[in-house]
């Protein structure tokens, strides 16, 4: 039962006879009501802080992001952050913002003549050996292999853009 809702229904249902029946039937009527407010309210707040976070992410991965960092703009805890997090991506924040960074190393490998490193630096990896390892990690293959490999497949045919 929505609360705007309530107060209609409580004026018409409650047979008030005195201070204490009205308030008995306010509290029941507010016991019902307040704590299906305050879910959608959390619900909200949630949804607002995860797509705060995917925003800083988007606008920042080429930074130093750290999750107190996030939390700290955010204005909540890191635990909380953390766990809300994890219940909504199923993954970590760093990994989130690994596999993120992986994704723009890709794009620019695929349509860039950039350097190594400077597909590093510019993706938030401080040099290039950093980002080899963390792409060869998640894909099974280093960045100049997949640049290569993808630039046959295109040669032949094949579009992995």
């Amino acid at each position: 039962m929505r609360l705007h809702k309530a107060i209609p229904y409580f004026l018409l249902t409650c047979a008030y006879k005195s201070l204490a029946s009205f308030s008995s039937c306010a509290s029941a009527v507010l016991a019902e009501a307040l704590p299906q407010a305050v879910q959608k309210l959390n619900k909200r707040q949630k949804d607002d802080i995860e797509g705060k976070i995917f925003r800083i992410v988007e606008a920042r991965y080429a930074q130093d992001l750290s999750l107190q960092l996030v939390a700290e703009e955010c204005g909540v805890s890191t635990s909380y952050l953390s766990e809300l997090f994890k219940k909504s991506t199923g993954m970590t924040f760093i990994q989130y913002v690994t596999e993120f960074r992986v994704e723009k190393a890709k794009h620019l490998l695929l349509h860039t003549e950039l350097t190594i490193a400077q597909v590093s630096e510019a993706v938030g990896y401080s040099n290039a050996p950093q980002l080899i390892r963390v792409f060869k990690k998640l894909t099974g293959t280093t960045p100049g292999e997949f640049r290569t490999s993808s630039a046959s497949s295109s040669a032949h045919g094949g579009d992995e853009s």
